[in-house]
């Protein structure tokens, strides 16, 4: 039997809580990224050596559609719609003397068809004399002769004047093809302003 403490003390007073059901909110802490709504890659469309950047243009910075971002260096692009310029004008001044030379040409075909027609009149006119023994042997040769140099020259006329429709072609796929530099050399220079999209 366990031994009884003689004297009586007091009971040993205790606090205590009266306990409540109560809701609380779950707190969860989690890590992310932030993305903008809208957003853009803005590349250069053109290789050439940064000009200058816009003040404003730093990350996080406000902008606005159209607001100049950075400006690349157009002087190489710039000469290049010089040259392309200077060459349509050279072009065009070609032209001008293509159709000089084809009034030229077909001038000259005219009167060298006209020489062989008479040649040939000629010698078919020496040949009856000949036939009715009033012309020699040798003026019907030289009728000859003179037909032939006539139809000679009358072909190479005419073969001037043949010549100049692929003349007129290369000099139209020339000027289309330096128009097209040209209009690639502008749009070039144009691209050297970068601007936001959005």
């Amino acid at each position: 039997e366990a031994a009884r403490n003689p004297q009586a003390t007091a009971p040993q007073r205790v606090s205590v809580l009266e306990v409540r059901p109560l809701e609380i909110e779950r707190f969860v802490r989690g890590y992310g990224t932030a993305r903008a709504l809208a957003s853009a890659d803005v590349p250069a469309r053109v290789g050439a050596v940064v000009e200058s950047i816009s003040p404003g243009f730093a990350a996080g910075a406000r902008v606005a559609k159209g607001d100049t971002l950075i400006k690349l260096d157009a002087s190489d692009f710039l000469e290049q719609v010089t040259m392309a310029e200077q060459a349509m004008r050279a072009i065009d001044s070609q032209a001008t003397l293509l159709d000089a030379q084809e009034r030229a040409a077909l001038a000259s075909a005219e009167l060298a068809r006209a020489d062989r027609d008479l040649a040939a009149t000629d010698l078919s006119r020496v040949e009856k004399a000949a036939a009715d023994g009033a012309a020699q042997p040798r003026e019907v040769e030289r009728a000859l002769q003179a037909r032939s140099g006539a139809s000679r020259a009358a072909g190479s006329a005419e073969d001037a004047v043949a010549q100049i429709a692929p003349r007129r072609a290369t000099r139209a796929a020339e000027r289309a093809s330096n128009q097209a530099k040209l209009e690639l050399a502008r749009l070039s220079a144009e691209r050297c302003t970068v601007v936001a999209p959005i």
